[in-house]
C-alpha cells in the first residue's frame, strides 16, 4: 500500500505580489518527446489531448494569471505553453492546478506529497469535507510489437487511461483505495451498520463517481451528528 501525505485543501489564494516572471524563473523548456509525434501514436501522456486555459496556485498562496496548462500524467510533470514553445514547471512550488475544461466547469488537481519525499503528484479531489476523496489520473504505455517474437500484433503505440482512488476517513492517513463493499466497510467500520443499510436502499453503485462521492457526504454527514 502506497501512503501519502496530503497538503492542505484549502488556502487563501492572493494575486498580490504575484511575480509574473515567476514562470520563466521556475521553469525550463521542454522539448515534446519524439514518440507523440509519431504517426503511429494512439493517446497522449497528458491529462488532455490539448493545453486548456487554466491557474497554477503557488505554495505561498499566490496564483498565477491565466495560462495554457496541461499535466503530463505519465511522468507527473506540469507544463504551460508561451506563444509556440512549451515549458516544464517546478511541481514542488506548486500546491494546486485548475484546469477551466468549459465556462461551467473546473477540475481541481491538488499537490500529494509522498511519503518518502518523492516528487508531488497532483491528484483530482472530487470531495474535501471531514473526509477527502482523490483521484489519481496516470496512463499506461504499451509499444507496438508487430513484428516481434510472441507479439499481439499490435501495431501502434497506444497510451491507455488509468485511474486510481486516494481516501483519506476523518483525517486518517491517505491511502489507496479499491471502491469495492467490502472496502468500504472496512474503512468506513465506525458507522459499518448504516453504510451498509445505504448501499442497499439507496442502490449505490461503487463503480459510480457521482454514487461514491454520496456515500462518503453521507458518512461524514453520520460522523458529525455523533459528535
Amino acid at each position: 500500500m502506497i501512503i501519502l501525505v496530503p497538503c492542505a485543501l484549502v488556502a487563501q489564494i492572493s494575486e498580490e505580489g504575484y511575480n509574473p516572471n515567476y514562470f520563466l524563473n521556475n521553469s525550463k523548456p521542454f522539448g515534446i518527446p519524439e514518440s507523440i509525434d509519431r504517426v503511429n501514436t494512439i493517446g497522449t501522456p497528458y491529462l488532455l489531448e490539448e493545453f486548456v486555459t487554466g491557474y497554477v496556485y503557488f505554495s505561498d498562496h499566490t496564483r498565477s494569471t491565466e495560462r495554457m496548462i496541461n499535466y503530463n500524467c505519465q511522468d507527473n510533470q506540469v507544463l504551460y505553453q508561451e506563444g509556440e514553445d512549451t515549458y516544464l514547471l517546478n511541481a514542488r512550488m506548486i500546491d494546486s492546478l485548475e484546469f477551466r475544461i468549459d465556462e461551467n466547469t473546473s477540475w481541481i488537481f491538488r499537490k500529494v506529497v509522498m511519503k518518502d519525499n518523492s516528487d508531488p503528484v497532483f491528484m483530482n479531489g472530487l470531495y474535501s469535507d471531514h473526509s477527502i476523496l482523490f483521484k489519481r489520473h496516470y496512463k499506461e504505455f504499451k509499444e507496438a510489437d508487430i513484428g516481434k517474437a510472441y507479439g499481439s500484433g499490435q501495431r501502434n503505440d497506444e497510451y491507455i487511461d488509468r485511474h486510481d482512488y486516494y481516501i483519506s476517513i476523518e483525517g486518517s492517513v491517505i491511502q489507496s483505495f479499491r471502491p469495492r463493499k467490502k472496502n468500504v466497510l472496512e474503512i468506513m467500520e465506525a458507522h459499518r451498520e448504516e453504510i451498509g443499510d445505504f448501499l442497499n436502499k439507496e442502490k449505490i453503485s461503487l463503480r459510480l463517481e457521482s454514487d461514491l462521492i454520496r456515500l462518503i457526504g453521507y458518512y461524514d454527514s453520520l460522523s458529525t451528528r455523533s459528535q
